[in-house]
């Protein structure tokens, strides 16, 4: 996780030194005979930078299923909670999702992104054991995503309709090792930005970012030798999110 961190901040760092040369915030103007760095004034809707905070949601389905021959004992690795099962699958439910992100105007409707998210999903176990359904809290994954996208404007509007698409650097870590993982994944989405006032924005945005969640290791310890082990997928991750903008 820490050289994942340190990673993620290279990256904004460069993002940022990059930005900075690309930027024209300087016009030369003559004034009484000379010429000099003057600093050009802009309204808003010419800024070429935006700096955008929110949360809303983050939710996914069906992780995988282990179906065993009879009925027995499973112990969910969140807090060992023993039940009972002859085959139980294993959901990600919905949890808060926060992030921020920073934008670069490269044409007149087209963004550059860079966007940064975390949540924390709970896995909650449908056990069944031929008679009885029982929900058991499984485990809970923490997925932790870096990503670069495009943002492409419909209209240039006070209401402008966008789309997202991206890829992302999803790291997960879970009570369980077997589902520690991280990887690249597809990321699509759309959203509203609505022009406040002034520098601000309010937006809206549903993005999925398309994943094969996997375990990697698992023993006959974590399975009985006669369990059938099935991964499900690929998941949707999905985040629905308000947040606001202010453009510089």
């Amino acid at each position: 996780m820490r050289r994942f961190l340190i990673r993620a901040m290279a990256a904004l760092a460069l993002w940022a030194c990059a930005g900075t040369a690309l930027a024209d915030a300087y016009v030369l103007e003559p004034k009484r005979g000379r010429s000099g760095p003057v600093r050009e004034t802009r309204d808003a809707g010419d800024a070429d930078w935006a700096f955008t905070v929110g949360g809303g949601l983050g939710a996914s389905g069906d992780l995988f299923q282990v179906k065993g021959a009879v009925t027995g004992d499973w112990t969910a690795p969140i807090d060992g909670e023993v039940f009972q099962a002859r085959r139980f699958s294993v959901t990600l439910d919905e949890n808060v999702l926060v992030g921020f992100g920073f934008s670069r105007r490269v044409t007149r409707l087209g963004w550059l992104r860079l966007d940064f998210s975390w949540t924390e999903l709970e896995a909650t176990a449908l056990a069944n054991d031929s008679q009885f359904v029982e929900l058991v809290p499984y485990d809970a994954l923490t997925m932790i995503r870096v990503g670069v996208a495009w943002e492409q404007r419909l209209v240039d509007e006070a209401w402008a309709p966008f789309v997202v698409l991206g890829v992302s650097h999803l790291d997960v870590e879970a009570t369980a090792d077997f589902l520690d993982q991280s990887g690249l994944a597809p990321t699509i989405g759309l959203g509203l930005d609505y022009d406040l006032s002034g520098p601000w924005r309010l937006r809206c945005e549903l993005t999925d970012t398309l994943v094969q969640l996997e375990s990697s290791g698992v023993t006959a310890g974590d399975w009985p030798g006669d369990a059938v082990y099935t991964e499900v997928g690929p998941q949707h991750l999905i985040a629905l999110t308000l947040g606001m903008a202010v453009l510089f």
